[in-house]
């Protein structure tokens, strides 16, 4: 706001001196450097919910003028109903001896993008040269929570802490207020999230392959859960199957009245692959003489399975079609989640021996499908906790 000097003001005086930012200046200067605001009230029928126009001059040349207009309307009660920024050109018409308004050369924006307008202009300064950015505000508690986030060790216990305190409506609304330099927030509070949500639906995961459910058919009977109960939850949390998948085709397929239980689509080629899941509680391998070979579950999921790909192998261009969802399914490969891992050496290496017999289908136990997620999951842990900057 442009001002003056105070009346009676003595040029004798020792200066005043006004702080601007990271330097000082004379009075003098402050008022040259100032921004002239001019406030005009409204008082016209026409325009009866108009309070005000508040203006200011950007530039003004002898040819033409920019200024902005930012208008507040207000009821007759007083009550907000929005506010407006207009930025307009006055172009000096000689034909017609005076200034006209261009509205091609004029923007007009209201509400909640004068909003990020100006957080945009005030970051301006401190944005790099290249990079994207999630501009944040909160308050000193807010940034508190979270930097416990990256300053101190992970721990499932305190990072749901933190979420739940994040989680509060009114630390919510603080967290608009965060400066955008104070940590990696965006990647660090997702990341967060989602290593307690993850971390959690594992653990459910594997109570339920150690102990079952309690509550299904196949607890009841032999202390396991049927495999209906395996696959709907996996289905649900598809990710712990890696990030190798991209996602569960949805579309239901039946070979000779035998659904398969999902399949999933590839992240790196688009193509499906087949997903067959049998019980936790099923033994890969059997004694043979002095050997070992795969118990009869095994040899029938593997013969489900080798039939499914013989029938994908028979109707790709059928399955490749608008009807069936564009769905690429040539030479896919398939699957198998089945048993626990063992601590016997030889049935470790007669699994590796199984798998290497073939090149479209891959048996694997409930616990190495575990594990996989647990080392996707320490890999998100270490993400939380870089420390600002760290790569």
């Amino acid at each position: 706001m442009k001002t003056t000097p105070p009346a009676g003001t003595d040029r004798g005086e020792k200066r005043e001196v006004i702080r601007l930012g990271d330097y000082d200046m004379s009075r003098e200067e402050a008022i040259n450097k100032a921004v002239e605001i001019i406030c005009n009230p409204v008082d016209s029928p026409r325009k009866p919910s108009l309070e005000s126009v508040k203006t200011i001059e950007l530039y003004c040349g002898e040819q033409a003028t920019k200024f902005a207009v930012w208008s507040i309307c207000d009821d007759q009660t007083g009550e907000s109903k929005g506010k407006q920024l207009t930025v307009k050109t006055i172009d000096r018409i000689k034909a017609r001896g005076g200034w006209e308004a261009d509205p091609k050369k004029s923007i007009t924006i209201d509400d909640d993008a004068i909003d990020i307008l100006r957080t945009f202009l005030c970051e301006l300064p401190n944005l790099p040269i290249d990079g994207e950015f999630l501009v944040i505000n909160a308050d000193d508690v807010a940034v508190q929570l979270l930097n416990q986030l990256t300053t101190q060790s992970l721990d499932v216990g305190l990072i749901s802490s933190v979420v739940a305190q994040l989680a509060n409506p009114e630390n919510i609304a603080k967290l608009s207020q965060l400066p955008s330099d104070e940590l990696r927030l965006g990647q660090s509070l997702a990341a967060a999230l989602n290593y307690v949500r993850m971390s959690q639906v594992l653990d459910e995961f594997e109570q339920l392959v150690k102990n079952g459910c309690g509550e299904c058919d196949g607890c009841k009977k032999d202390n396991g859960c049927l495999e209906g109960t395996f696959q709907k939850f996996l289905k649900e949390h598809s990710w712990i199957f890696g990030s190798q998948y991209s996602k569960v085709t949805p579309k239901k397929i039946t070979f000779d009245n035998d659904e398969l239980d999902f399949m999933m689509r590839r992240t790196a080629d688009g193509y499906e692959e087949i997903v067959e899941i049998k019980r936790p509680k099923f033994n890969l391998f059997r004694k043979r003489g002095k050997g070992l070979a795969e118990t009869k579950e095994v040899v029938n999921a593997i013969n489900q399975v080798d039939n499914y790909l013989a029938g994908f192998d028979a109707d790709q261009h059928k399955h490749d079609s608008e009807e069936h969802g564009y769905l690429k399914v040539e030479k896919i490969c398939a699957k198998i989640i089945i048993g626990r891992n063992s601590e016997n050496k030889a049935e470790k290496k007669a699994l590796r021996r199984l798998n290497a017999r073939f090149n479209r289908i891959e048996v694997i136990t409930f616990d190495q499908l575990i594990a996989n997620a647990r080392q996707m999951l320490k890999w998100l842990e270490s993400e939380i906790q870089k420390k600002p900057g760290e790569k």
